[in-house]
C-alpha cells in the first residue's frame, strides 16, 4: 500500500517490530520501499529479533508450529485455551528440550505458572512468517539496497571496550569484519533484540573531522546529581561502572552549563584524556541518561507545546503506550507519568484550582 502513494525524500524512515514477522516477499516490499523513498544521506532504522539470543527459543516456535492453526498476519485464535494445554502438557513432561536450561527454561517456567500473557505467545510464535535474524543476515539484505551498516542504536555497542568485559576483548578485537565483529559480540552477551542504523552515506572520519564537523554539539545534564551512582555495575550487561575522579568531574562541570563538544575534550586533558577517550566516556554517559545533546536551534515552544498536547491527549484516550512527552530544549523524549500526560491534555490554565477542576473533569469523561 505505500508503494502505490509518491513521496518527498525521507531523511529518516524507521521499521520497528515488523522485519523479524513478515514473509520474505514483504521484507522484499520493505526493502525496495527504503530504497526508493531514502533520500541519499538520509537514515532507516531497523529492530528486529537477533537470533543469538532467540535461537534456545527457536523450539517454541515449532512447538506452536505443531500444535496451533498457524496466522499469515497477527490474529490469534479465538479460543486458545484447547492448544495451550497441549502445549503445558508437554512441558510438564520435564525431558529433553522441556527440561532445557537458560532463557527457555524461564519461559517453560512462566507458561506453566501461567505468567505469560497467551496472546502475547500466540502473537509471537504462532505465526507462520516470524524468523529471528543474525545480524549478519541483516547487513547482507540491506547491502542489497546499497545501504552500510552505521551502528548500532544502542551506543555502548559500537564500543567493544564498553560492550564486553575484559576478558572477552581479546577473543573479538582480531575480527576484522565489522560484520561478524557484531554477531560474536551478540553471541557473547546472548542479544536477543537488535535495532541497526543503516544509510547510503556511511564514512569513518578521524577525530579532528569528528570535532571540525561536531564540535559545537551542546551537551547537558539529564540526571539528578542526587541519582548519580559511582562504583556500581551499570548497563544493560551490568559490564559498565563510573568512577568519581573522571565521570563524576566530567559531569560536574556540564552541570555548571551546557557544554560543547569541543569544551569537553578540552578538559579531557586535564584528566589525561584524549579526545577519542572523552568522546568514549561521553557515549557511556549518554547512554546512561546521565547526559544528554541540546538542540543548537532555538526551540519553538507553541510548536512543542501543541505535540505534547497531542501525545497526551493520545495517551489518555487510550493509547497507553504513549508515556512521553518532548522536550523542546533537547527534542528528545522524557519521561512522563500519567499525571503529567493529564495536565498537558488539559491544558495549564493559570489558576491552579481551575487545573485540578479541569483535570478531574476531563478523568470523568474518558472514565
Amino acid at each position: 500500500e505505500l508503494k502505490q502513494q509518491n513521496y518527498q525524500p525521507f531523511d529518516y524512515i524507521l521499521s520497528h517490530g515488523v522485519y523479524t514477522w513478515v514473509a520474505e516477499n514483504s521484507k522484499q516490499a520493505i526493502r525496495e520501499f527504503v530504497a526508493e523513498n531514502l533520500a541519499s544521506t538520509g537514515v532507516f532504522s531497523l529492530s528486529y529479533n537477533c537470533k543469538a539470543g532467540w535461537a534456545e527459543l527457536d523450539n517454541l516456535v515449532e512447538i506452536f508450529r505443531v500444535f496451533a492453526t498457524q496466522h499469515a498476519d497477527h490474529q490469534i485464535e479465538p479460543d486458545h485455551s484447547p492448544t495451550l494445554e497441549k502445549i503445558k502438557a508437554l512441558f510438564r513432561k520435564n525431558r529433553g528440550f522441556f527440561k532445557a536450561n537458560g532463557r527457555a527454561a524461564e519461559y517453560l517456567r512462566q507458561l506453566i505458572d501461567d505468567e505469560v500473557d497467551p496472546k502475547y505467545l500466540f502473537h509471537e510464535f504462532a505465526h507462520q512468517s516470524w524468523r529471528s535474524l543474525y545480524a549478519t543476515e541483516v547487513m547482507t539484505d540491506m547491502s542489497g539496497i546499497n545501504l552500510g551498516f552505521a551502528g548500532s542504536a544502542n551506543l555502548i555497542d559500537n564500543f567493544d571496550e564498553l560492550a564486553l568485559d575484559a576478558d572477552l576483548l581479546d577473543a573479538v578485537q582480531p575480527i576484522k569484519s565489522l560484520a561478524s565483529r557484531h554477531s560474536v559480540k551478540d553471541l557473547m552477551l546472548n542479544t536477543t533484540l537488535r535495532t541497526d542504523i543503516y544509510s547510503a552515506d556511511v564514512q569513518v572520519i578521524s577525530m579532528d573531522e569528528c570535532l571540525d564537523k561536531y564540535g559545537d554539539q551542546i551537551f547537558i545534564l539529564l540526571k539528578d546529581p542526587a541519582l548519580w551512582e559511582f562504583d556500581a555495575p551499570l548497563g544493560e550487561h551490568k559490564q559498565i561502572s563510573l568512577d568519581k575522579e573522571r565521570h563524576g568531574r566530567l559531569l560536574s562541570v556540564v552541570k555548571e552549563g551546557g557544554k560543547s563538544l569541543r569544551e569537553l575534550c578540552a578538559f579531557g586533558a586535564q584528566l589525561d584524556l584524549s579526545p577519542q577517550q572523552m568522546l568514549e566516556h561521553l557515549v557511556v554517559l549518554i547512554a546512561l541518561e546521565y547526559l544528554g545533546f541540546a538542540a543548537n536551534q532555538r526551540p519553538d515552544f507553541e510548536y512543542f507545546t501543541q505535540l505534547n498536547s497531542k501525545l497526551a491527549t493520545l495517551s489518555l484516550a487510550g493509547h497507553r503506550e504513549l508515556k512521553y512527552l518532548i522536550s523542546p530544549h533537547t527534542r528528545t523524549t522524557v519521561n512522563a507519568d500519567r499525571a503529567d500526560l493529564l495536565f498537558y491534555a488539559c491544558g495549564i490554565p493559570d489558576d491552579a484550582y481551575q487545573l485540578a477542576e479541569c483535570a478531574l473533569e476531563y478523568c470523568y469523561a474518558n472514565q
